[in-house]
């Protein structure tokens, strides 16, 4: 019996549910827009959010548990870098969920579940960081070579 299990089941054996929550994570962080069930958006809203608050750490025993979770590197690799700026404020609610009409195959619900927009000053932030640090290495490469 299943007493007090509280793994995320999507009426499939163990090994295809968790390979389906990966596969579903990965591409929600790298396209922003997935179109799926209601349900499974909502059980994996919670994950989605603590995945992303797992990359806004920064070092690398966070960005090395991502790569453990993720089957490639690049969904890793851009809640470390795009992800962690864009979220900076938040702690939660990093998605929302759309409600669409039936599937006209089987009759299901449908949903887009997409990432929202950021906090525009965290992006401006960092777009203005980034822009001094090049300024700064072009005053450097210029120094070395007088």
């Amino acid at each position: 019996m299943r007493h007090q299990k509280k793994a995320i089941q999507f009426s499939r054996p163990r090994k295809e549910s968790d390979r389906l929550v990966r596969n579903l994570l990965a591409n929600i962080i790298l396209y922003e827009k997935v179109k799926t069930t209601p349900s499974k958006a909502k059980k994996l809203r919670g994950k989605l959010d603590k995945l992303i608050n797992i990359g806004k750490k920064g070092d690398l025993a966070s960005y090395r548990q991502l790569l453990s979770f993720f089957y490639i590197k690049e969904p890793a690799k851009k809640i470390t870098e795009d992800l962690s700026v864009r979220y900076a404020d938040k702690t939660s609610g990093f998605s929302r969920i759309i409600l669409l009409g039936n599937r006209k195959g089987d009759g299901a619900k449908m949903a887009i579940w997409e990432l929202v927009e950021g906090n525009k000053k965290s992006i401006e932030k960092a777009e203005t960081e980034n822009k001094k640090e090049k300024k700064s290495e072009v005053k450097i490469k210029i120094k070395k070579q007088k």
